[in-house]
């Protein structure tokens, strides 16, 4: 049981193909509603990035220790 199958064409160089079996094609709405979803809150996570990074002192400049 898979979501893709792949078909290998037996020339030079090798070709392979891939389709989404019948089990791929039942997930397509689901990834559809989680790939739209993923677009509505993308921007949410695009501001809170650098805040965040911030209070956990990723990209902050290392102390220097004399």
């Amino acid at each position: 049981m898979s979501i893709v199958q792949r078909t290998i064409r037996p020339q030079v160089p090798p070709k392979g193909e891939y389709q989404l079996t019948e089990i791929g094609e039942a997930l397509r709405p689901t990834l559809r509603a989680l790939l739209d979803w993923a677009d509505l809150i993308a921007i949410d996570f695009i501001i809170a990035i650098p805040s965040a990074t911030q209070n956990m002192g990723i990209g902050a400049s290392p102390e220097v220790v004399a």
